[in-house]
């Protein structure tokens, strides 16, 4: 059975993950020589940029899948459980 804190932990995992993503990204930009960049530089970091942004969203996305899936899983047995437990009288 899955406890509160290890899904807590598998939450935000994936959140440690584009966070490192991010600023791993960030760190390996360069850093200016004092010139300044062309227009069609600017352009293709720009690009460059949301294109990595796009890629580290969908990762974080798909990693995120199966805790949710584990929450749904674990609320709909939880709801079974008490339900057996607890059963509403039929009102006739």
């Amino acid at each position: 059975m899955t406890t509160t804190q290890d899904t807590i932990a598998d939450t935000t995992r994936p959140l440690q993950i584009w966070a490192d993503s991010v600023k791993k990204f960030v760190g390996s930009l360069p850093i200016s020589d004092g010139r300044v960049p062309s227009t069609m530089e600017v352009v293709d970091n720009y690009f460059d940029f949301l294109e990595h942004i796009l890629e580290t969203q969908r990762d974080f996305i798909k990693s995120m899948i199966p805790v949710i899936a584990s929450v749904a899983t674990s609320a709909t047995t939880a709801a079974q459980d008490d339900a057996k437990k607890n059963p509403v009288a039929k009102m006739g």
